[in-house]
């Protein structure tokens, strides 16, 4: 008979108080219970005040089974702190063999990650990948990129660059990292025939230098980094050699990626760090274990802070100790590669298409979590996948802002393929409506992005109705009913100067950035509402067509932040998408979400479109400033002319389409 204590049936969470649970006959009948109680008295947080209450502190967790444990909570008044129990792994039990199989089987964690021990363990899991996961099968013979590094063997140190021939192929490794502010070892013009003959060891980032001895560990003999395989300042060759990011680290046979290093001059090992929790602790405060238990009845158990994993659920991040995870360029790079083993800060982790393992052995997870993944699997459902790939993207943090579309271009090629039409700067042709109506998040802007830099703020970034044209994090409106066409063939983004500056106005023309939609139009007044909170608000008074008089408020939000008394701490100020106060703007109806009716049929519910403003150059084409959405209408107060609120389709009923061309 299961214990009711510590093995309860169900799926829910058990809670208990210490005291009460101390006292249970578990306690002292129960050998699970035993190891518990003395591992927690072993591992519980000293109170934060000497005079805490014992009876404050309690436990949580989900007994199943030792494959499917999760830790165990305990609270002791402010203080929080998650265990996990485990045996070693081929752990007998000579006179209980049932007891081993009660904990899961885990591994201890040393206290430095070492060349040596991670290389056996990228080994090992890249044999299972290799052996047990179709989704993962690339040739091991892949065409080889342009140039790789030729990495030599363990006991020679001496690499070169080596410019392949385009039938050679072969095994080769790629490495995801952070370029960091302080300097970087390139190919450039000058000594694209230097680093041919030999690339001196000591010149070498450590990043770069760990990265090339696992790449040896592992008897692969090339590997790709961006630095040295691109000529840096050749833009044709680095035109040439970004549009190729999509076969390159889907055909690599392993991609490491520096996740703890913030540069390129820190090291891959080293000792383990804590991260963050949401509240800001540092987890864990420790990586030892304790033994719990060793006796007859028992085989050998063990305690120890449980590391977390929120890494393979794309969770928020500690970017202090993971800035990796921040940044732009390596977003597709994870998507894209076939297999990965991270360097965390606190342990390897590894992730295929198929699946996740970790260094402690308690995150197994089979199938993949990647949005990619999922979208290839599931073409009808891929706009909205798109849409999800976008937000995670473009909360993202770029040293250049040029190169927000050029850094997904991997993942686009890919999604070429699924039916959703051309592709146009970001969107979608067969949902280009839906895909117009990107938000930037007011609450959500991305703390982490460079300050831009003052020369692009004269500059258009577009164009305007992409989401490109932000440096901030985009949402999505919720499904919705389009309303407006696009009349004219969708431009796209041939590079007009170069790839990067497709997206920049001069030097890209603006004729490459328009697109003319068909849809009904309603002018208005920017109003910027005072502020609450520190919060910025902004409204749309817009006319009422017919014999009232009163403005109804469209809801308002901009582009960027564009609130006197806020603007100037907001790197994202570009003067193209400046409002002032009371300026006039146009409102754009695009779509609108149906709301079901007391009868089950459809009412009016909420509108949507984008609020534009002439074009400082060509005033006959717009520019995107900001999204607008509403439902009923509330008239601002002290307008006794109008009633309270005005429905939807007083806006818009009545009112002629119109055409009108967006850059």
């Amino acid at each position: 008979m299961p214990c009711p204590v510590c093995e309860d049936a169900s799926d829910a969470p058990w809670f208990k108080d210490w005291t009460r649970f101390v006292e249970s006959p578990a306690a002292d009948t129960c050998a699970r219970c035993r190891v518990i109680l003395k591992g927690v008295r072993m591992m519980r947080p000293k109170p934060a005040r000497e005079n805490s209450d014992p009876d404050r502190l309690q436990l949580d967790g989900i007994f199943r089974d030792s494959d499917h444990q999760s830790p165990i909570g305990i609270y002791q008044g402010e203080q929080t702190r998650f265990i996990e129990f485990y045996v070693l792994p081929g752990t007998p039990s000579a006179h209980r063999p049932s007891t081993a199989s009660q904990w899961p089987s885990l591994s201890h964690l040393p206290a430095r990650v070492e060349l040596g021990e991670s290389a056996e363990i990228i080994r090992r899991w890249m044999q299972i990948c290799q052996r047990e996961h179709p989704e993962c099968s690339n040739t091991p013979q892949s065409s080889l990129p342009t140039r790789v590094i030729d990495v030599g063997t363990i006991q020679l140190e001496e690499v070169r660059l080596h410019t392949t021939a385009k039938t050679d192929t072969g095994s080769f490794v790629a490495l995801s990292y952070c370029w960091g502010t302080s300097g970087n070892l390139t190919t450039t013009i000058s000594n694209l025939a230097a680093h041919s003959r030999a690339i001196p060891w000591p010149c070498i980032p450590n990043i770069m230098r760990d990265a090339i001895q696992i790449t040896r560990e592992l008897g692969i003999r090339y590997i790709w980094i961006d630095a040295l395989c691109i000529v840096q300042d050749d833009p044709q060759d680095w035109n040439r050699e970004a549009a190729q990011m999509k076969d390159i680290y889907t055909n690599a046979c392993l991609v490491i990626s520096g996740t703890r290093a913030g540069d390129c001059h820190q090291s891959l090992f080293g000792e383990r760090r804590a991260s963050a929790t949401g509240s800001g602790e540092r987890v864990p405060t420790s990586f030892s274990h304790e033994l719990v238990v060793s006796d007859d009845d028992q085989p050998p158990v063990y305690v120890r802070e449980a590391l977390g994993h929120d890494l393979l659920y794309d969770a928020k991040q500690d970017l202090e100790r993971h800035r990796l995870l921040g940044r732009g360029w390596t977003f597709q790079e994870r998507l894209l590669a076939t297999r990965t083993a991270h360097f965390t800060s606190s342990e390897l982790m590894w992730e295929c298409n198929q699946g996740f393992m970790c260094e402690c052995g308690s995150a197994q997870l089979d199938g993949s979590l990647s949005l990619l993944r999922r979208a290839l699997q599931a073409p009808n459902e891929a706009s909205s996948h798109w849409k999800k790939i976008v937000r995670a993207y473009s909360a993202r943090s770029f040293t250049s802002a040029r190169d927000r579309l050029v850094a997904l271009d991997g993942v686009t090629h890919l999604f070429k393929d699924l039916g959703w039409g051309s592709y146009s700067f970001g969107l979608w042709e067969k949902d280009i409506v839906g895909q117009m109506l990107w938000q930037a998040l007011p609450d959500n802007r991305n703390a982490h992005a460079e300050a831009l830099p003052e020369a692009y703020r004269s500059v258009m970034l577009g164009p305007s109705w992409s989401w490109v044209s932000t440096n901030r994090e985009v949402g999505f409106s919720l499904a919705c009913r389009p309303i407006a066409t696009v009349v004219v063939r969708l431009p796209t983004a041939e590079p007009a100067v170069s790839f990067r500056d497709a997206i920049a106005h001069p030097p890209a023309p603006l004729a490459t950035w328009k697109l003319t939609v068909r849809t009904k139009v309603r002018r208005g007044i920017f109003e910027h509402k005072p502020c609450q909170w520190q919060k910025c608000q902004y409204r749309v008074l817009l006319e009422v067509p017919g014999p009232r008089t009163g403005w109804p408020v469209f809801d308002f939000y901009p582009d960027i932040i564009v609130c006197p008394e806020h603007q100037a701490a907001d790197s994202d100020r570009v003067n193209s998408k400046w409002l002032d106060e009371g300026q006039v703007v146009e409102c754009v109806l695009l779509a609108d979400v149906p709301a079901a009716g007391l009868d089950g049929g459809s009412v009016g519910g909420l509108f949507a479109g984008l609020v534009v403003k002439t074009c400082p150059e060509e005033p006959g084409l717009y520019f995107r400033v900001g999204f607008f959405k509403s439902s009923w209408l509330e008239v601002p107060e002290g307008d006794t002319s109008s009633p309270s609120t005005v429905s939807p389709s007083m806006i818009w009923d009545g009112i002629e389409e119109s055409v009108m061309t967006l850059v």
